[in-house]
């Protein structure tokens, strides 16, 4: 854990950064079936997909009944892509956090300091 003065700021860091790391995870194993899927499936996806498969169709114009394998490729590229993504926004509200709490704690520092030297 980060070093911080204050409790939660270490916690908040190390959730943020395992919730990217997790979701990294599930989508990239979670690639490898749904690209399965598409390619067992074929056409019959493409008119009626239910939930998220359905989602991440949808973004895909791509899609025909004549290039199902392009279709399964890009839905396990697209997956990883999202995935590393959502790893790499975590770190960047990690490091917000982070530093956020650091200007705090600075700013509260140079507060006392001028209240010290007011008296």
């Amino acid at each position: 854990l980060p070093e911080s003065d204050y409790i939660i700021t270490p916690i908040i860091a190390l959730a943020l950064v395992t919730f990217g790391e997790v979701v990294f995870i599930f989508l990239a194993i979670m690639s490898i079936p749904a690209m399965l899927t598409i390619w067992f499936a074929g056409s019959s996806l493409l008119y009626s997909a239910p939930g998220s498969l359905g989602m991440i169709l949808s973004f895909l114009d791509v899609i025909n009944p004549q290039n199902i394998f392009f279709a399964g490729i890009s839905v396990l590229v697209m997956s990883w892509v999202i995935g590393f993504l959502t790893l790499i926004l975590t770190r960047l509200f990690t490091e917000t956090v982070l530093a956020l709490v650091s200007i705090a704690k600075d700013a509260s520092a140079i507060r006392l300091q001028l209240a010290v030297k007011k008296k």
